[in-house]
């Protein structure tokens, strides 16, 4: 048999857009319109054309291009399509006749205007299939079933009973009387519901009867259903069959299509679906916990422990840890919490990572886990040494890390047949582990804030001690007799490398003032060593206090840097004699004291600045310093101080200068008291910054006349 082209049928001409075009597949047909598709997700016949496999998704697209009908084979169909026995180039639009064959494989069908020739007004044909790849013209009148005329090669025309032509059918067909008893079965057919099938009712192989009947016995004729998915118990077993069918005169057509592997995927995207979004919904819960954010580690283990039995479907999770801090060397580990949804299991079991080096070292590369199933013998081991269960058939380990290694293992363990573990499942355990060990990270932390603030608060009570003695050990203000005395200090930290101080002995009265080099602790220490070294001289007389120079180079060879860790001190020290009204004086890299006079002369110079060369204590031995003497006037007024209350800050890029200082302090001359005071605030007021950069010291001496 032959394939009859359009010629042969009788049609010429093209067919233009006013004539309405038809789909004429198994003895139905379908309107068409410009821009509708045919394949198994077209616009046209889906129900039919759904279950042909040789169809693309989108094969043919119907076209009207310049007042004519036309057919574009798509590009992305998948199979050749022939056109009255001529091949398609894909993306060409090809003319339509009046009425043409369309063939893929071995599935046929017409195209065109009006009915197709010989059909029968009231009887459905079935067009497009046939034994031998002949092709069918029209049905014949039957009795029962619809027989198909064909033409063969010797130009005769053959009646063949629908039946005989499901063979060429794609796919599992059976036909049926209006009862569903099954009257012709294909090969395919035949296959999948057994060679039995004939005389069958084709619900005999599905519990849902009710459904199938229903769905079918309600289709006029002439009508394809929408397929649906029926649960068939066949010889093969249970599977999945997709029927899609139309009413025929006498009976029914009906495809079958095994999908189970389709339903199997969808249910394992189903259930994967579900298994992710319970674990999204359980890092969310953990990401909420206040239990994580405040370091509550054995809460934030329960918790995790829970929701990771949910999250993967495991029987048991153990959270295993290593014993002492988290930096611990050891290889010794602790189950500080278990969840097991069989039942309470007790923790405080202890074992050692180091008896399974080759799985745990996995812990610590790139992929922080390891897993072992049953039957194998590093789960032998791994049950021996108490990390799985007699009964766990797999178990996944995920460490716990930090960046010196680990701080333990999460283990996870399922029951039953060996279940493989996903990468979802990985991944998932992977991201428990990272919040079990932000868990700990904070609980590290807010111990090591705890140790720090409890050091910190004793710290602090330790140097305010230190202050209060400093001040203790300072000389309280002088307001009587002929020499008064006030100071101000304020160190730049809790304890400063500022100190002073004033005595009389016998006639003489000592004042000094030393500014160890730096600030904080160390200074203040040797600051007070200094002073107490100074001090003891008192009790050796008049002779010992009275030479500055000397009472310098005694300090300088006492404490030399190299035995002070490398500080040095600033100091000036001062004897007046007040028999004799003359101060004596000497400075080892210190600022210069400043004398106000108590009248002012002739010449208008009203201070002297009181000051000698010579290095800071301990920078040289074998220094020798040098003394200088001047007359004290009644009414005079001494000022001794650090070099931090005059070298501050006093713009952007500006630092206060000696001169400028020196004329704050002459301003002082006729203030009756209070001076230190005074200086404090106005110089306070004068610096760019909130508090001194250096220890600000200042003492004010003033004179009266002098005992004859």
């Amino acid at each position: 048999m032959t394939v009859v082209s359009a010629a042969e049928a009788g049609f010429l001409g093209s067919v233009n857009p006013s004539d309405e075009l038809f789909l004429h597949v198994n003895g139905q047909r379908w309107p068409c319109r410009a821009g509708d598709i045919l394949g198994r997700q077209g616009t046209v016949a889906i129900e039919v054309l759904r279950p042909v496999d040789v169809l693309s998704r989108r094969h043919l697209s119907i076209q009207s291009i310049d007042g004519v009908w036309c057919l574009v084979a798509l590009p992305e169909s998948r199979n050749d399509t022939w056109i009255d026995g001529v091949p398609m180039r894909r993306g060409q639009p090809y003319p339509l006749t009046p009425m043409q064959l369309l063939q893929v494989d071995s599935f046929q069908f017409h195209l065109g205007a009006g009915e197709l020739p010989g059909a029968g007004a009231g009887r459905p044909a079935v067009i497009g299939f046939q034994p031998g790849g002949g092709t069918l013209l029209y049905p014949s009148t039957a009795s029962l079933y619809p027989t198909l005329t064909v033409k063969g090669d010797d130009d005769t025309r053959d009646a063949l009973p629908l039946g005989n032509g499901l063979d060429s059918l794609p796919g599992a067909a059976v036909e049926t009387d209006v009862r569903l008893n099954i009257h012709a079965a294909n090969r395919q057919a035949l296959a999948l519901l057994g060679s039995d099938a004939a005389g069958r009712d084709l619900d005999e192989w599905t519990p849902e009867r009710t459904r199938l009947r229903s769905h079918l016995l309600t289709l006029d004729q002439g009508v394809t259903c929408q397929s649906i998915d029926v649960r068939f118990h066949v010889p093969a077993g249970s599977r999945m069959i997709e029927i899609s069918a139309t009413r025929l005169e006498a009976g029914f057509m009906v495809f079958l299509r095994d999908v189970s592997a389709e339903h199997q995927v969808e249910a394992g995207q189903q259930s994967l679906f579900q298994r992710l979004f319970r674990q999204s919904g359980a890092l969310s819960e953990l990401s909420l916990s206040r239990a994580f954010q405040e370091g509550d580690v054995p809460k934030s283990l329960t918790l995790l422990a829970h929701r990771a039995a949910e999250g993967l479907e495991c029987r048991r999770v153990s959270a295993w840890l290593k014993s002492g801090s988290g930096n611990s060397v050891g290889e010794k580990v602790v189950r500080q919490v278990v969840h097991d949804t069989s039942g309470p299991v007790a923790a405080g079991t202890m074992t050692d990572l180091a008896y399974c080096p080759m799985f745990f070292d996995n812990l610590r590369g790139d992929e922080p886990w390891a897993e072992a199933v049953t039957d194998t013998p590093m789960m032998s081991l791994l049950r021996e040494i108490g990390f799985a269960g007699p009964e766990t058939g797999s178990l996944l380990c995920v460490g716990l890390r930090h960046s010196d290694g680990l701080y333990g293992v999460l283990c996870f363990e399922r029951t039953g047949p060996e279940r493989a573990w996903s990468r979802e499942d990985r991944q998932f355990a992977v991201c428990l582990a990272s919040y079990g060990v932000l868990a700990l990270q904070t609980s590290e932390r807010r111990e090591t804030m705890a140790r720090l603030e409890r050091s910190e608060r004793r710290m602090t009570a330790e140097l305010e001690e230190a202050k209060h003695y400093v001040h203790r050990i300072l000389p309280d203000p002088v307001h009587e007799g002929p020499i008064t005395a006030e100071w101000h200090m304020v160190p730049s930290e809790a304890l400063g490398g500022d100190s002073f101080g004033y005595h009389w002995v016998g006639d003489l009265f000592v004042m000094y003032i030393l500014d160890v080099v730096g600030h904080g602790t160390g200074m203040a220490l040797l600051s007070i060593s200094v002073l107490n070294s100074v001090r003891s001289r008192l009790f050796q007389g008049e002779a010992a206090m009275a030479d500055p120079a000397k009472v310098l180079a005694d300090l300088n060879a006492a404490f030399p840097m190299e035995e002070q860790n490398n500080m040095l001190f600033s100091m000036w020290y001062g004897v007046y004699n007040r028999r004799t009204g003359i101060l004596t004086y000497s400075s080892a890299g210190h600022p210069p004291a400043l004398l106000l006079f108590g009248a002012v002369p002739e010449d208008g110079v009203d201070y002297a600045a009181l000051g000698t060369e010579g290095p800071s204590v301990g920078a040289l031995a074998d220094v020798e310093f040098l003394n200088g003497s001047i007359v004290v006037d009644p009414g005079a007024k001494l000022y001794i101080y650090t070099d931090g209350a005059f070298e501050i800050p006093v713009g952007p890029d500006r630092e206060w200068s000696f001169e400028e200082f020196t004329a704050v302090v002459r301003g002082t001359r006729y203030m009756a008291g209070g001076e230190p005071g005074y200086l404090r605030k106005r110089i306070g007021a004068l610096c760019a910054l909130e508090r001194f950069p250096d220890d600000f010291t200042i003492v004010r001496l003033s004179f009266s006349a002098p005992d004859v």
